[in-house]
């Protein structure tokens, strides 16, 4: 039986399956041949595919790659913002624009700081079930962060195999998935403290205290602190925030002291929650 004189190939699950140009499914005895004559239109696919799959992997180390590029104000003073300690006319105007809203008030609106702030990380997607708490006190801002288990990241990559015309899920070894782990966590802080910051100047310091529930030491699920991070305004204004994608998440929040530490098998370690 002659193959048809157009055909087409689609990934149906994680297998090539093919079809004639009317749509009607191609008799499984022809595969062989059709792969052999569309085998340079199956490499294609499935590599489209495969890094498809692994980009949704790797995003799970990218969540702060949203952060907003923040105006970076000097701190509250009687003077008004100069304009040399500005970038450009815009950032300068929403400076003095702030410093006239933080004079016409005796201090912040932290009611309304909270609501924005709910807002704001409400607005938030995430990859897993990720939950946040907020209590600001006084222009201290604390995070208490449920983080999703590690049991959540994925196990596998996906590669392509050419021969089998389908895709194939490598195991990742547990350092690997490890690896992955901490890279999310600490994305995920990242992401946090820097949506914090954009919402209000009243806002001079973001403390993240990040749990996930585990098996302790009684081989009982319970709530652990595994990461802690704290970083003041001034520090954030170190960061180029505009150039967020080229930042390591962990190495960034180190930098400012954030415990983040893993075990030699690559779990993480318990922290003292911030208060």
């Amino acid at each position: 039986m002659p193959l048809p004189d157009r055909l087409e190939a689609m990934l149906d699950g994680d297998a090539i399956r093919f079809a004639d140009d009317r749509g009607s499914p191609l008799d499984p005895a022809l595969y062989p041949v059709a792969r052999r004559a569309m085998k340079a239109e199956i490499a294609e696919l499935l590599a489209q595919h495969a890094a498809a799959r692994n980009a949704q992997i790797d995003a799970l180390t990218a969540q702060h790659h949203d952060v907003p590029a923040v105006l970076r104000a000097a701190p509250p003073a009687a003077a008004k913002p100069p304009r040399e300690a500005y970038a450009s006319d815009q950032a300068h105007i929403e400076a003095v624009m702030l410093w006239r809203a933080a004079a016409a008030n005796t201090g912040p609106a932290t009611a309304g700081i909270e609501e924005k702030l709910l807002a704001a990380l409400g607005d938030l997607q995430f990859a897993h079930e990720t939950n946040v708490a907020l209590e600001l006190r006084g222009d201290r801002l604390l995070l208490d962060v449920g983080l999703p288990a590690i049991e959540a990241m994925p196990t596998s990559r996906w590669v392509a195999n050419i021969g089998y015309a389908a895709l194939i899920a490598r195991p990742m070894p547990p350092r690997e998935i490890a690896a992955l782990y901490m890279g999310h966590v600490a994305s995920l802080i990242l992401r946090l403290i820097g949506h914090s910051f954009s919402v209000s100047s009243d806002i001079r310091s973001v403390a993240v205290s990040a749990h996930t529930q585990r098996c302790g030491s009684t081989g009982q699920l319970a709530d652990e602190y595994v990461a802690v991070a704290e970083i003041d305004r001034d520090g954030w204004n170190q960061v180029d925030c505009a150039n967020i994608r080229a930042i390591d998440p962990a190495e960034l929040l180190r930098r400012f002291g954030a415990r983040l530490e893993a075990d030699p098998r690559g779990k993480l370690k318990v922290q003292q929650r911030l208060d």
